[in-house]
């Protein structure tokens, strides 16, 4: 059986009084979600042992605490864990609440991704619902945006790299067939491991979307009677209208732009007790300044970059700023589908030479890496080391030395940040014999 959007229904149905006997609705919640034999299946943790890993859900282990429920770390078999249990508040919509459990253990999985947290089971014993993650040790990219518990802000290039991470694992969504809609994309959803790798969460207000394609390239996808979601993140045809698509995901992403570009939230008070909304920013700047996106996103970038973060490259701070402007256009045609925009973000990482997969930009002779003289003579070959030898040919990757010129253009005022990086050649090169695709955005009607 299937909704109007497309949502597979689940046929377990939830007890009215929410007291669940034993386990047995456990095991039938866990037939019907998760992946078919032969799948890797997921743990259901014994109530019990929980329990005793969160000292009974205690003060002392909470973590975090969203709308449905609260986090709390736990050692668990000798792994660090994260167990979400959620709420039974009485102010709750209960029905709400435990079908936001259900697609999120659907969800999670369902979509495995070096960039989306992973599940590492679940809970639905006595009338207690728990979700249970990888521990995440850096929190959120909400809380490394500022500094916090004498650890300082995400430095340009960190930022850089979780934004391309980010984006990866949503535009990851919406190449499913059909599209997956996040539908809760903001900064506190994106949590980062060890090393700052990002992990998108809280999949509980995912939908499936009808029709789709390569990032789910269609108009609206259906509606909803009940909006969900972050409001400061929501767009202004979501809210109104109840429109369903994958440019609400486009839309809170732009805003997380703005986040990590200005270093403030998505929702602040001013001192006159004034609620004050980000996305509203790039609305404020066109009507204060009377320019279209590519000017407003320069202004974004020129007057708002977040210097807790360190000098801002010009670049980076532009091209920022134009791609949430775009990202948060009022039409939601015109915004960019999230695979370009993860596009648009690692090229501009490799422009920058921040590339996490590639050595830091150095000269191509480091003498910090060249292998050190031996002591030792080898019989009969002295005389062929008498001399030495050239210098190594150096070999530039011709995309390389186009982002270079390209560079070299921009310091000299020619040429904007967007001109960096296209993909066609700089104005004075001569192109190429062979045609190159072109990466840029389609914003067309």
């Amino acid at each position: 059986m299937g909704s109007g959007t497309g949502e597979k229904v689940l046929c377990c149905p939830i007890p009215q009084n929410a007291v669940l006997q034993g386990r047995e609705w456990a095991m039938c919640l866990c037939r019907q979600v998760l992946p078919p034999p032969g799948s890797p299946r997921l743990l259901a943790w014994p109530l019990a042992e929980l329990v005793e890993a969160t000292g009974g859900f205690s003060e002392q282990h909470k973590v975090g605490e969203g709308g449905f429920g609260c986090v709390y770390r736990a050692r668990l078999r000798h792994t660090d864990c994260a167990v979400k249990r959620l709420k039974e508040d009485a102010e709750l919509n209960w029905n709400l609440v435990h079908n936001s459990f259900i697609t999120e253990l659907e969800k999670l999985s369902r979509y495995r991704h070096p960039n989306i947290v992973e599940l590492a089971g679940f809970c639905a014993e006595r009338g207690h619902f728990c979700l249970v993650y990888v521990f995440m040790p850096n929190g959120s990219l909400d809380d490394r945006l500022r500094p916090q518990d004498g650890r300082p802000p995400l430095t340009w290039p960190q930022r850089l790299s979780v934004l391309v991470g980010a984006a990866r694992a949503v535009q990851f969504l919406h190449q499913d067939v059909p599209s997956l809609i996040h539908g809760d994309v903001k900064s506190s959803n994106i949590l980062l491991d060890q090393t700052l790798t990002p992990r998108l969460s809280d999949f509980g207000l995912a939908r499936v979307g009808v029709g789709g394609g390569r990032g789910g390239r269609s108009g609206t996808l259906g509606r909803t009677g009940t909006v969900r979601g972050t409001l400061a993140y929501l767009p202004p045809e979501y809210v109104q209208t109840g429109a369903l698509s994958p440019a609400i995901d486009t839309y809170s992403f732009g805003v997380v732009l703005l986040e990590a570009l200005t270093g403030r939230r998505a929702l602040e008070t001013d001192e006159r007790g004034q609620t004050k909304y980000l996305k509203d920013l790039v609305a404020a700047e066109e009507e204060e300044s009377g320019v279209g996106d590519r000017d407003v996103g320069t202004r974004l970038g020129q007057a708002y970059a977040d210097s807790q973060a360190g000098p801002c490259p010009p670049l980076l701070s532009t091209s920022l700023g134009h791609l949430a402007a775009q990202c948060l256009h009022r039409r939601s045609k015109q915004r960019p589908h999230m695979d370009q925009v993860y596009e648009e973000l690692e090229r501009l990482q490799q422009a920058l030479c921040w590339e996490p997969a590639l050595p830091p930009c150095r000269s191509p002779v480091d003498p910090q890496n060249q292998p050190e003289e031996s002591d030792d003579s080898l019989p009969g070959v002295g005389d062929s080391f008498s001399s030495p030898l050239p210098p190594p040919a150096v070999i530039i990757n011709p995309a390389r030395r186009r982002i270079m010129e390209r560079l070299e253009l921009y310091d000299h005022g020619l040429l904007d940040s967007l001109g960096v990086l296209d993909s066609g050649p700089p104005y004075g090169s001569v192109p190429s014999q062979l045609p190159e695709e072109s990466e840029d955005f389609d914003v067309g009607p």
